[in-house]
């Protein structure tokens, strides 16, 4: 099992190694190569070699890169296997032309929100369709979208529904006390430092949140991962006075991952859209009481009042207000956060999104 993935920060590389660590019974042979404009981090490269798996860096310019396209395809005539998982759509045509000749199995994956798609995007979703031998879609409404958009060139026949899934076994609660700490109330979120992403948002709610705040606690907000907004986020903290009260924490490997979630008190996800969030089935699955944007991507795996707090996006005050209930609602926390835990074991086993890419490994 070959699987291509962008070389930075994102959702491609918890997919890949999710499906990798879900093959207990090492059924495959697992090879990644990383692809892109970034370094791969040495998070992944720790991961592979914890993994036992081998893995390959290729290096491409940005924009078109011909000579990049052609490594992938050298790489791959070195490896020779059965199945290729494409989560980089961009390589569909260098991929299927090396499938083609190869007899091998080409399998696309659908990643980016269909509302934030650029024109181009939209190009490599159509050349799946026509190239691709399967074409997974990660959500019910996802493939629905693309059904309607892409009309006579939608072929159901070749469209699949996998739900991403994560290693439960590593991402599990690590506390049995759910209570809000009496002197320190950290909030954070998980995610790349992106413009698909609003954090700017979450910052202006953790103002309103220090503004307002009368509860005797102190508040610190924390974000994780790193990404082209990052020193214009900081920038604006420090601008505001904030430098204290946020606090950076940079690229957390997936490991390290699971101590940050639990750490937390409350889990925020402001975000303009998503297509499936990784680190929301992570939170749910660490059972931590959760705050999230109602954006295609998100209203779908989250259940307002149920499994946690859907607000409108780029509402601070909305947003503010949510966690300030939670702060003061412990009750209502808790029974969020154990609904979204229950939701996630029955629903977002890495084990289960493996099982069902076999299904169409050899159909």
């Amino acid at each position: 099992m070959v699987q291509i993935l962008y070389s930075g920060l994102g959702g491609h590389s918890s997919v890949a190694f999710s499906l990798v660590e879900a093959d207990k019974e090492f059924k495959y042979k697992h090879v990644l190569i990383f692809y892109g404009i970034e370094e791969m981090p040495p998070a992944y490269i720790n991961k592979c070699t914890a993994l036992g798996i081998d893995y390959f860096f290729i290096k491409k310019e940005p924009g078109f890169d011909r000579n990049a396209q052609k490594n992938v395809i050298s790489t791959l005539k070195k490896i020779s296997r059965a199945v290729i998982l494409l989560h980089s759509i961009s390589l569909i045509i260098p991929v299927y032309y090396y499938g083609f000749s190869r007899k091998t199995r080409v399998i696309a994956i659908e990643h980016q929100p269909n509302h934030l798609k650029t024109k181009l995007e939209w190009v490599w979703s159509f050349l799946l369709m026509r190239l691709s031998k399967k074409v997974v879609f990660l959500t019910d409404l996802y493939r629905d979208q693309m059904k309607k958009r892409l009309g006579i060139f939608y072929d159901s026949k070749k469209v699949r529904v996998i739900n991403n899934g994560i290693n439960i076994d590593l991402f599990k609660p690590q506390k049995k006390d759910k209570k809000f700490n009496n002197v320190v109330l950290k909030i954070g979120m998980l995610a790349r430092l992106m413009d698909t992403k609003d954090h700017l948002t979450l910052i202006k709610a953790f103002k309103l949140l220090l503004q307002n705040n009368n509860t005797g606690r102190s508040l610190q907000l924390h974000i994780a991962g790193e990404g082209e907004m990052k020193q214009a986020l900081i920038n604006l903290t420090q601008q505001w006075g904030l430098g204290d009260d946020v606090h950076f924490r940079g690229m957390i490997p997936e490991a390290e991952a699971v101590d940050f979630l639990n750490e937390l008190d409350i889990y925020v996800h402001a975000s303009l859209g998503e297509t499936m969030s990784t680190s929301i089935m992570q939170v749910m699955a660490c059972g931590k009481p959760l705050i999230a944007s109602n954006v295609e991507g998100i209203n779908n795996m989250v259940r307002d009042k149920v499994t946690g707090i859907l607000v409108p996006a780029k509402d601070e005050t909305a947003m503010a207000d949510s966690i300030l209930r939670l702060m003061n609602n412990v009750a209502l926390a808790d029974e969020l956060a154990t609904n979204a835990y229950n939701f996630a074991v029955e629903n977002y086993s890495n084990k289960k999104m493996l099982d069902n890419y076999k299904a169409i490994f050899t159909n």
